[in-house]
């Protein structure tokens, strides 16, 4: 199965990164931070657009073994006919909201078992408005958390209110970068339980999205 997520995404990845060259400025930085980090990981980025997902699959077809790339999607898009297939091809998930985090996550956390990455938006879903962040969900921190997996925190700037017309006219500036990865229960001294440490790490989580995305030149 893991052969079909990772031809697809690839081809997805090739294909929004030409788009990329040809329409609009695309940039990726921090590459050295996915070079010599241990696999599998778990990323988090904010959310800005649809095509958010594919941009990070195509920075990251430069590290062998990262792609593909894992996440959950939400219920609505998984139960469309077309676009739901087009997840499943993916290596998608329905996000199962309203069941609980240990059933939304465990597609996830059988990803990592088996040594394959895996992608978190911490805000829950798109936020299109530039410098504004929606409300951190606990879910990476959770992942992290009970898995023992590493996170690489990513920001990606220059696709705030993307249009369909907009992605192929406009020569819009996108970066793409890659922080630091970091572990959970490294990074959230004081939490005495469980739950206090991954509260810890879920506001963590978003900081250091907010941090890289604000440390990106801004293009306008």
């Amino acid at each position: 199965m893991r052969r079909v997520p990772f031809l697809v995404q690839s081809s997805f990845g090739v294909f929004f990164e030409f788009l990329g060259w040809i329409f609009y400025d695309l940039k990726f930085e921090g590459l050295e931070n996915i070079r010599e980090v241990e696999l599998p990981i778990i990323y988090v980025c904010n959310h800005k657009s649809w095509i958010d997902h594919f941009i990070i699959i195509a920075g990251s077809l430069r590290r062998r073994g990262i792609v593909p790339i894992h996440l959950l999607v939400s219920d609505r898009v998984w139960e469309m006919p077309i676009s739901g297939t087009v997840t499943w091809l993916l290596g998608a998930y329905p996000a199962n909201k309203g069941k609980g985090i240990e059933i939304s996550l465990a597609p996830l956390k059988k990803d990592l078992a088996k040594g394959e990455c895996v992608g978190i938006y911490p805000e829950g879903g798109i936020e299109r408005r530039k410098d504004i962040f929606g409300e951190q969900k606990v879910g990476a921190a959770y992942l992290a958390y009970h898995t023992g997996r590493e996170i690489v925190p990513i920001a990606i700037k220059g696709l705030e209110n993307l249009s369909v017309r907009g992605l192929l006219f406009g020569r819009r500036k996108v970066t793409l970068k890659f922080g630091k990865p970091f572990k959970v229960d490294a990074v959230t001294v004081g939490g005495n339980t469980p739950e206090e440490t991954i509260e810890l790490g879920c506001k963590f989580v978003m900081s250091k999205i907010i941090k890289l995305y604000r440390s990106i030149s801004d293009w306008a």
